[in-house]
Parts: C-alpha cells; structure tokens; sequence
C-alpha cells in the first residue's frame, strides 16, 4: 500500500459535533485543517475571521481561512521538518 500524499477527504456529512461558525468551533477546525494536512508534510496556514454579511456589516459567525488553493497545499514541509 502506498504511503498516503493527502489527508482522507469526505463529502458525506461533517463527523465533528461542534458548531464550525463559532469562533470556538471555527478555530477548532482551523486546528484539524492544518494538523490534517502536517501528518502527510504539508504547511497549510489558517486563520479565524467574523464573517461578513451581504451587507458589508460583520456577522454573528466566524469563518476559516486558508492559503489552500482548489483545496490543495501550495508548500511542502522541509524534508523531516513536519
């Protein structure tokens, strides 16, 4: 079996039991995002931000950035860094 590049993807229903739009919960998945990613040696970079409604005005939900780009890392891990 050949040693996995990417961390399992799922698009069936969220296995978390935590609200991902509080900023407890958005940063809880910010976590699981980048650690997800470090275990097969990827640096993904997140952040935590309020969101921003149609409006313009912030909204009463947090959201999670990334430098993912289509949902892929941009940058390895130096070799053994990880």
């Amino acid at each position: 079996m050949s040693k996995r590049t990417h961390p399992p993807f799922c698009s069936s229903p969220p296995r978390h039991n935590f609200d991902t739009l509080t900023e407890e919960g958005a940063r809880r998945l910010a976590t699981q995002i980048k650690a997800a990613w470090a275990k097969v040696g990827y640096d993904v970079k997140t952040s935590v931000e309020r969101g921003i409604g149609l409006d313009g005005v912030p909204g009463g939900y947090f959201v999670v950035r990334s430098d993912l780009f289509r949902g892929m890392p941009r940058r390895r891990f130096p070799q053994g860094a990880a």
